[in-house]
């Protein structure tokens, strides 16, 4: 299976994401332009946006999307790992649905290919 696959696969996962939440969450700007760069549509928020700390995101996050779905596209390593299940248990506390199935549809995928960051998309 070669990237021409990984391409495939990955377009229509990125789709069903486009179409299933209200924003996706990211860790900074690489991550945020390789998504747009492969066509993601969906507002894109990222965790550092406007110098933020986690505590401030949340509260931003539970004013504007209470009721609504996000995803969490922190990277796979284990730091990202770690800021995904903080943001995770924090925001859906205040009412925001998390999206889970479909991150870990995309980890499965970019592990099959070798890739952990989300940059590398």
């Amino acid at each position: 299976m070669g990237r021409d696959h990984f391409r495939e696969e990955l377009m229509r996962l990125l789709e069903k994401i486009d179409g299933n939440v209200d924003a996706i969450l990211v860790e900074g700007v690489r991550d945020e332009k390789a998504l747009r760069r492969i066509g993601v549509k969906t507002e894109i928020l990222r965790i550092n946006m406007y110098g933020m700390n986690i505590l401030n995101l949340v509260e931003y996050l539970e004013e504007k999307y209470r009721g609504r779905r996000i995803i969490v596209l922190s990277d796979f390593d284990n730091e990202g790992l770690r800021l995904n299940r903080r943001i995770e248990v924090e925001i859906e506390g205040r009412g925001v649905k998390v999206e889970k199935s479909l991150r870990e549809k995309l980890r499965i995928l970019m592990a099959k290919y070798g890739k952990r960051k989300i940059e590398e998309l």
